[in-house]
């Protein structure tokens, strides 16, 4: 078997259930699946079990680099002492390819050491003010006019 089989038949046994993060999900695993030792960033990490429409890239990302004959790291970053226990947690299988930060994202992006690669930065973070950006927009009272907007740009 090719490893482009191996990474097609994996993929859809393990994530199908992605719904519409599977081909996005999918062709972040192609684009690092030749890189020796990936670093995936990832700001935000899974925040519940099973919840397989908000991502669950957390678990995905580990269950890649074991997997992968390249290894890697994923760094998750959460702002959230709660759903960073709960992705260790979740995750504690692969804790070997994984590290999980516990820092508004923002922050670690600019803390972090310049000489780092990052290979794929998977920007999932939950915690943003739409509702503010969105105001910026018009009133709050049109709201979802201000929000198709906002996202047509």
């Amino acid at each position: 078997m090719s490893r482009d089989d191996w990474l097609d038949n994996w993929f859809k046994e393990h994530y199908k259930q992605l719904d519409g993060r599977y081909g996005t999900m999918k062709a972040a695993l192609e684009f690092i699946r030749d890189m020796q030792s990936p670093l995936i960033l990832e700001t935000g990490c899974q925040r519940q079990a099973n919840d397989w429409g908000a991502g669950m890239s957390s678990m995905v990302f580990c269950d890649f680099l074991k997997r992968s004959e390249n290894g890697g790291t994923l760094i998750s970053v959460d702002v959230n002492p709660m759903i960073v226990d709960f992705c260790k947690a979740a995750t504690k299988e692969w804790e070997t390819f994984r590290t999980i930060v516990c820092l508004d994202s923002v922050k670690y992006l600019e803390v972090r050491p310049s000489s780092t690669i990052i290979n794929l930065l998977y920007l999932d973070s939950w915690d943003y003010p739409i509702i503010e950006i969105a105001d910026l927009y018009g009133p709050r009272k049109d709201y979802l006019k201000n929000y198709k907007m906002l996202a047509e740009l």
